[in-house]
């Protein structure tokens, strides 16, 4: 009886050990951590670790949102589990996969001459002024890639790093801006209307995974969440 009284914390420990083992195994325990750019970050992936974590008490996360070569780095030297960006189809250094297509579009104050139109065009964009992206961006060089399609000066009358600040000054009433879906989603298209963007410009959003090594039940989870609120924004 002695000796039972002695090892039962031991039994207790190896219990408490077994079942927390089993709980990381099953994907509903655990630490995750995540790192996106902001057009992700800021709309889809928030959406998707609310659903992730609702039955997952006992699962803990990182959550950190950077510019594009912060987040492979990060994947790449193992500090984060998972990274989320836009407009990048492959790397060398990282698995990259595809979790939506789609394109960009122009955000246009409801006052803007061509409001009422059916679509915008790089010309539009042109002969109002608009909002651009820097070209040094991914996202810049995409608009910039455009306006060069159709032979004409990629010359905005105000420039921005990222997509989530032109829909902030489109929305302010500053001028028209073409931005990713996800960004204009996240902004309140009171005072905008929403238009498609000719030349079609299509983005992908992606998942950015570390090289040989294999995902975890809990990344699985994450993963599925992510998916289905990418599906949801369009």
């Amino acid at each position: 009886m002695l000796l039972f009284e002695e090892v039962r914390p031991v039994f207790s420990m190896l219990r408490s050990f077994s079942a927390r083992a089993r709980s990381i195994r099953h994907g509903t325990s655990g630490r995750l951590r995540v790192m996106s750019t902001p057009p992700l970050g800021n709309t889809v992936a928030p959406v998707a670790l609310a659903r992730f974590l609702k039955d997952r008490p006992d699962v803990s996360v990182a959550y950190d949102v950077r510019r594009l070569e912060h987040v492979i780095e990060a994947v790449q030297s193992g500090a984060a589990d998972v990274g989320l960006a836009i407009a990048l189809e492959r790397h060398p250094s990282v698995n990259v996969e595809i979790l939506s297509r789609t394109h960009m579009v122009a955000l246009v104050p409801k006052d803007h001459p061509v409001s009422g139109r059916q679509e915008v065009t790089v010309s539009d964009l042109f002969e109002h002024g608009f909002i651009g992206l820097e070209a040094e961006s991914r996202m810049g060089q995409m608009l910039r890639d455009a306006f060069d399609r159709e032979g004409i000066d990629y010359e905005p009358r105000v420039e921005v790093r990222y997509c989530a600040t032109a829909a902030v000054l489109a929305g302010a009433g500053v001028g028209a801006a073409v931005v990713d879906p996800y960004s204009a989603a996240h902004q309140s298209l009171q005072g905008l209307v929403q238009l498609p963007f000719q030349p079609p410009r299509e983005v992908a959003a992606v998942l950015i995974t570390r090289k040989g090594i294999p995902r975890s039940r809990l990344l699985h989870g994450f993963i599925a969440e992510l998916k289905r609120a990418a599906g949801d924004v369009f």
